[in-house]
């Protein structure tokens, strides 16, 4: 498979054998659940369920799992970005649409070579936690605000997962941390951060997204600018810097860098998620957006 990889030049990605991380995969959602019901730990997180699950699902044994890093910074995405109410993983259209369409041409080359070969294709929504495979296979560091920190493209990426029952003898490399220089906790404008990992109830990213907020919240939400995620911890991370810019073209096409109240006030949220019905948000709501925004007008 890594000679029909290899032409996909602009993504990074790994293979790795699945049963070398089969027990490792278990432990790893134990710990998640067992997170979950402390109440710790970010909901939005596919929680994952078991590798056998898998097969009674989808009616193929899983075998290997190619695990991508499609990057979406552009050199003009990161020249705009500190001006930008929304976060830069936002400019473009949803991510999601374009890692499928990235990952079913994938797909579709190597059925030409295994024409038998099953495939489950997933990026954020699927049965599995794509940020295992991701530090796993050796895909990127671990970084302390939980990013996936690819050694080409920083963390600036999506995580794309392609499992299949063709088998593979590729192995699992070590996973690593990051520098762990601290600036990420130093600079995070919530307190987020700490040595011992994210508080996502305070995380201003998930703040954005969240559907109510208590006064205490709307206090950290008013020390960012943004009204959809946030780019701090990334911005300030030296292993961010002098990376490679991404060169998909979907990527570059259609950036829309703020939303502004006039634009949206007056609109149904009918309207809204019809308006932006190809951007990562729209499934938020027009409320929660201009909640976002009065709040950070209040500051």
């Amino acid at each position: 498979m890594n000679d029909i990889l290899k032409k996909y030049g602009d993504i990074n990605y790994r293979i790795m054998d699945i049963e070398s991380c089969r027990e490792s995969y278990d432990e790893f959602l134990k710990k998640l659940k067992e997170k979950r019901s402390l109440g710790e730990g970010n909901e939005y997180e596919i929680e994952g369920e078991g590798l056998d699950e898998i097969s009674n699902k989808y009616g193929f044994y899983p075998r290997t799992a190619i695990v991508l890093f499609v990057p979406f910074m552009t050199e003009d995405k990161a020249r705009v970005s500190d001006g930008a109410n929304l976060s830069s993983h936002a400019f473009s259209r949803d991510y999601h649409m374009i890692v499928k369409k990235i990952m079913k041409e994938i797909v579709d080359d190597i059925k030409a070579k295994y024409h038998e070969a099953e495939f489950l294709i997933q990026c954020d929504n699927g049965p599995l936690n794509e940020r295992f495979f991701a530090y796993a296979s050796g895909l990127g560091k671990t970084g302390m605000n939980s990013m996936i920190i690819n050694d080409i493209f920083g963390s600036y990426g999506f995580i794309g997962l392609i499992i299949t029952d063709i088998s593979s003898k590729e192995h699992i490399t070590e996973s690593l941390q990051c520098i762990r220089c601290d600036r990420c906790i130093s600079q995070c404008p919530s307190g987020a951060i700490s040595s011992d990992g994210v508080d996502f109830s305070r995380c201003i990213s998930y703040l954005t997204q969240k559907k109510t907020i208590d006064s205490f919240e709307e206090t950290l939400l008013k020390k960012q600018n943004k009204v959809f995620g946030c780019d701090v911890c990334q911005d300030v991370c030296p292993e961010n810097k002098n990376k490679k810019y991404s060169n998909i073209e979907d990527f570059s096409r259609d950036l829309l860098y703020n939303i502004e109240l006039g634009e949206i006030y007056d609109i149904s949220n009918r309207e809204f998620r019809r308006k932006f019905s190809d951007r990562n948000f729209s499934w938020k709501g027009k409320n929660i957006i201009v909640r976002n925004i009065m709040t950070g007008r209040d500051k």
